[in-house]
């Protein structure tokens, strides 16, 4: 694997890690900062985990990919 792919790559896998962590700390405080029905919230906040988690994987996944280089 050539240097530019292996920067863009890592630069990558740190975009979606600080993703990853932007969307559980949007998970954390939409329920204290909003005035939305239970119903909606707990939407919301699965909605955040999920895409948390989406974003984590996918950062974990160019790691690997980094690493087996």
């Amino acid at each position: 694997m050539n240097k530019t792919l292996c920067a863009f790559l890592k630069a990558l896998s740190q975009v979606l890690a600080n993703l990853s962590g932007a969307w559980f700390a949007l998970a954390l405080a939409t329920p204290n900062f909003s005035s939305i029905f239970i119903k909606e919230s707990i939407t919301i906040l699965t909605v955040d985990i999920i895409f948390g988690m989406v974003f984590l994987v996918l950062a974990t996944i160019v790691e690997r990919i980094l690493a087996y280089e």
